[in-house]
């Protein structure tokens, strides 16, 4: 019976204290850290591993703008900001992103781990950018203009206002049926669906999958026959 007790107790006091432990990372309530503080497993003694969750005080969470672009390295705020290939980017709304999107003036979000106590540079784990405003949408609206040249159309939406609309080589254009049509056929005021990928600063969808033309085919009225009087 005593060693049931001693053992319960045993269980207990791991259990609590690997919760002070942890405690201090949870208090922050920032997810973005949750990817820093991950903890390392660290031999100690043959057979066995510990958990170490860096120092709170070595997490570096800021956000700045762009000043200068290097090789591996972001100039933020006065800081020096090093990257490598397992820095996470991101746009505003989530979508990975690269660096080569990245420009001089942007507003960024850093998390990462500091060199040193002087807190002047550090190694990004994450980076966000939030003058990248790109993401995945569907907009309906109407044909205000149309590039033939270019196969470029301009489409006017009711809470957006109008948008540019590049399509390529892969976008696919169907009509009401879901009937494959071309380019061609569509006409200024015809209603359509845009799927693709929005730039919210520039009021541009590029990457276009689908172009659906709802005004196509041309839908017929059937007119009642007068009543006989």
């Amino acid at each position: 019976m005593n060693r049931k007790i001693i053992f319960i107790i045993f269980i207990s006091f791991i259990y609590f204290t690997s919760f002070i432990v942890a405690a201090p990372a949870l208090a922050l309530d920032l997810p973005l850290i949750r990817r820093v503080a991950t903890p390392t497993a660290v031999a100690t003694t043959p057979g066995k591993l510990i958990k170490v969750i860096p120092p709170l005080q070595k997490i570096a969470v800021f956000k700045g703008n762009i000043e200068g672009i290097g090789n591996n390295y972001l100039a933020v705020g006065g800081k020096k900001v090093n990257f490598d290939s397992k820095t996470k980017l991101f746009r505003k709304f989530g979508g990975k992103s690269e660096i080569s999107e990245f420009s001089v003036g942007d507003g960024v979000q850093v998390v990462g781990l500091w060199t040193s106590d002087a807190k002047v540079e550090v190694n990004a784990r994450l980076i966000r950018n939030f003058s990248i405003q790109k993401r995945y949408g569907v907009f309906i609206g109407t044909v205000k203009s149309l590039k033939p040249e270019t196969a470029e159309l301009v489409l006017s939406t009711l809470r957006r206002g109008d948008q540019e609309v590049a399509p390529d080589k892969n976008t696919k254009y169907v009509d009401r049926a879901m009937h494959v049509i071309s380019f061609e056929k569509l006409r200024v005021g015809d209603r359509i669906r845009v799927k693709g990928t929005w730039d919210s600063k520039l009021n541009q969808i590029f990457e276009v999958t689908q172009i659906k033309d709802y005004s196509i085919p041309e839908k017929v009225s059937v007119s009642s026959p007068s009543a006989q009087q």
